[in-house]
């Protein structure tokens, strides 16, 4: 994870820098001085010389945060910090401390034996409290009586690893919290030795010095509970105090006001000190009315290069109600110098344009024309002049990291219609990177694929979604003809896998499949090893990691995927974090393949099965390895969509970190979701005391996958929800009943679901009601049909029921 990370932070460089020589280097030579920095420490000019790698690389690795130069030898070397370097005990425990002595009339002047069981006297040397001869500082002691946690704030702050780790999570804003954690973890490891033995420190070690480093960083208010930098607060009081006075001081005299001043001058000084509004390049204006109170004040933010007034051009502007209960953020035009007619040709225009799903924001960027900023010709006006906005309400602000991600995402819209309108730029293509959360990502799938025409229900998509980052290896049955394999192709295609890219594969099973030569390949005759197509298929996955690659292994089951899929599912369950990436055993021999070949994480196989007299069942042992997802609702009447006017829906281009799994094994996930965990396991334990009877219940690997799903799911759906996916999913597919014990069994199951017992004499009605009210309705749903199989075959099967 983090040689993937050091990767991505110089290629960002390279693209900054923009040095001919240094963009003429390879991908393949910068990532091996990644790997020999991190396993030898340094990097000489000898290396360079010896690969033809110019020297000026060096200028990007000196933007590494973590890395230092000789400016003698050019020598690029890793930071070395020991131990003793690093904040040792709880921020709870310091500022305990400091509360203590402060407390005394006359401060203590030195760090006695009696402190020490207070506080380790190393975190006070490295925050500046505590001097190398065991003075207390008494001058930061007196500023703690004032300042308390804040002084605390301002010295870890001036602390070189804290620093080193706040400059670190800077760059890490698009990754989430487990994997920030690790690359830290990872770093320390790399840079971090023992200040007595010199050695280099274990990895439950570097755990646990990030773990105090997190604490200090968060209970000092620098970084929040997902390790997001805390951003000054510069937009949201500017909102605040206009909404909350301005109706108040419209009541006073105009001239001389304070809340004028505020607006025409102060709000525009903290907008431009914003780092990502350029002063040069963007002016702010703010204005109350001339003379006399305007109905709607504004804040305007103006491309010089496009106009220097509100009058003309277009530009982007606050704009609050004349109630002062909403304010809109909006992409508008200035109404004075220009006809109806000119602005709505410009408002068609930046519509059609900007596509607003490329951007990040804490609420939808609209296109409609929908402001009510009141009921003046002014105000509506202005809301005529719009073309696209985001509305927040007075008492539903979004936080400051969300206002701020809000306008930068504007400026960026502005920026580039800008460049379009200067012919600089071309219309943003489908193959650029876009970072959104699980939430934005699944609906923009949905989209994607209802606007191909196609109909599956929102609660699909995400299902599909996550059980693919559960685990790279999905089932999808159901019925002929459901859409199992198209759903998958359009799943694909919408985040930028597709057949021309050679990143969304089908390949059809054959009937005749005994082992996996067919699949992975075989040694000829002539003792050549023939590659089958998913061995071609790993490979081309292994060169590109960054992006997904989808494999449908259409219709399984035509023969027995024990036979001819052992060998893989074998080798999946071997994935484990080796540095950074998850690595498993080799697929193929290496002295038969001529290099060692290991399944890549961004590999997503997904088979396809119908169950008939044709196909063959699936064992345990493949049906514990995956999520068994089934399609046979089928609403042949749903036509509704098809009239619906759907703006056209582009493909995204995802990374694979976005889909990747995160934890291989419950203890990486224990200690962050210890209570998820619990709850998740404790409903496993009540459902394989009814299994036990018939020796179906589930064993760990189960548990820890039924576990991952409802952790990636728990912002997408609820607790129950994802619990009854996982019961359906993992748990029916192993299940069938031909006896009075194991019918018995379902019938328990049943009773779990719904809280109510199986009887045979009710309505569909009755039953229907039962399902709607139950906590698990899907998997009640499908126990109920197989018992109703059972009652009329004396059979059932998950598989056929």
């Amino acid at each position: 994870m983090l040689i993937e990370f050091t990767l991505k932070l110089l290629a960002n460089k390279i693209t900054n820098l923009k040095y001919s020589t240094i963009e003429s280097i390879s991908e393949g030579d910068i990532r091996y001085l990644v790997e020999l920095l991190f396993k030898e420490g340094e990097i000489n000019e000898q290396v360079l010389e010896e690969r033809n790698i110019p020297i000026d690389i060096i200028i990007i690795f000196n933007e590494l945060p973590f890395v230092s130069i000789d400016d003698f030898t050019n020598k690029i070397s890793l930071k070395e910090f020991k131990t003793n370097q690093l904040l040792r005990d709880s921020l709870r425990n310091l500022d305990a401390f400091l509360k203590y002595v402060t407390s005394f009339e006359k401060l203590p002047t030195t760090f006695n034996n009696q402190f020490e069981k207070k506080v380790a006297p190393q975190d006070l040397r490295l925050l500046g409290f505590l001097s190398k001869d065991e003075n207390l500082n008494h001058q930061l002691l007196k500023e703690y009586r004032e300042e308390s946690l804040k002084l605390i704030q301002k010295q870890v702050l001036n602390h070189p690893y804290s620093i080193l780790s706040i400059e670190l999570l800077k760059h890490m804003q698009s990754y989430n919290e487990f994997s920030k954690k690790r690359i830290l973890v990872e770093l320390t490891e790399n840079i971090v030795r023992n200040y007595r033995q010199e050695n280099p420190i274990t990895d439950s070690m570097a755990e646990k010095r990030i773990a105090t480093q997190i604490s200090y960083l968060k209970g000092v208010g620098i970084v929040d509970e997902k390790l997001n930098i805390n951003k000054e607060a510069k937009i949201r009081p500017i909102i605040k105090k206009i909404m909350n006075k301005y109706l108040q001081e419209k009541q006073s005299p105009f001239k001389a006001n304070e809340l004028g001043h505020f607006v025409r001058s102060e709000a525009p000084m903290i907008l431009h000190s914003l780092d990502f509004v350029n002063e040069d390049r963007y002016s702010v204006q703010g204005s109350v009315g001339k003379g006399n109170w305007a109905k709607v004040p504004w804040i305007s933010i103006l491309d010089n290069n496009v106009t220097t007034s509100t009058q003309r051009g277009y530009y982007l502007v606050y704009l609050f109600s004349e109630d002062m209960n909403s304010v809109y953020l909006t992409f508008a035009q200035g109404i004075t110098e220009s006809t109806k007619e000119q602005m709505a040709h410009i408002t068609e225009d930046i519509r059609n344009t900007v596509h607003t799903e490329h951007y990040s924001s804490s609420r939808p960027i609209q296109k409609d024309g929908n402001v009510n900023l009141g009921e003046s010709s002014k105000s509506k006006g202005y809301g005529e002049s719009t073309a696209l906005y985001i509305q927040y309400d007075k008492d539903a602000l979004p936080s400051e990291e969300e206002l701020q991600q809000d306008l930068k995402s504007m400026i960026s819209i502005y920026d580039y219609y800008v460049k379009v309108k200067s012919g600089n730029i071309r219309e943003k293509q489908p193959d650029e990177t876009i970072d959104w959360s699980d939430d934005k990502v699944i609906e923009h799938i949905h989209s994607y694929i209802q606007n191909k025409g196609f109909y599956y229900s929102l609660e699909s998509v995400k299902n599909l979604f996550i059980s693919l980052k559960t685990k790279p290896f999905v089932i999808l049955s159901g019925i002929s003809g459901t859409g199992k394999t198209k759903i998958i192709e359009l799943f694909a295609e919408s985040i930028g896998a597709t057949e021309q890219n050679n990143r969304f594969n089908l390949i059809p099973v054959r009937p005749d499949w005994s082992d996996g030569s067919d699949l992975l390949g075989y040694t000829d005759i002539k003792g050549e090893f023939l590659e089958g197509q998913l061995t071609s298929i790993i490979k081309q996955a292994k060169n590109n990691p960054e992006h997904p690659y989808f494999v449908v292994l259409d219709e399984m089951n035509l023969a027995r995927v024990e036979y001819y899929f052992s060998d893989f599912l074998s080798v999946i369950e071997s994935r484990k974090w080796k540095n950074g990436e998850i690595q498993t055993l080799p697929i193929l021999k290496e002295a038969q393949l001529g290099e060692r070949l290991t399944i890549p994480s961004n590999l997503y196989i997904v088979g396809t099965v119908n169950m008939d007299e044709t196909t063959h069942p699936f064992s345990k042992k493949v049906l514990d390895r995956a999520n068994t997802i089934e399609y046979n609702d089928v609403h042949l009447d749903t036509f509704s969509f098809f009239k619906e006017k759907l703006e056209e829906v582009k493909s995204i281009n995802l990374r694979n970190q976005r889909l990747c799994s995160q934890y291989l094994q419950l203890k990486d996930a224990y200690g962050d979701h210890e209570s998820l965990v619990k709850d998740v396991t404790d409903e496993l334990v009540k459902v394989n005391k009814l299994l036990e009877p018939i020796q179906a219940h589930v064993g760990y690997r189960v548990r820890d996958e039924v576990c991952f799903y409802v952790i990636y799911s728990r912002y997408v759906m609820g607790f129950n929800e994802a619990l009854d996916y996982q019961f359906y999913q993992k748990i029916l597919p192993r299940l069938t009943a031909s006896h009075g014990q194991s019918f018995q069994v379902l019938k328990d199951l049943y009773a779990y679901f719904t809280n109510h017992e199986y009887e045979t004499d009710i309505s569909i009605e009755q039953a229907n009601d039962i399902l709607e009210k139950a906590r698990f309705p899907r998997s009640g749903g499908k126990v109920y049909e197989m018992l109703l199989r059972g009652d009329l075959d004396g059979f059932t099967s998950f598989w056929i029921s």
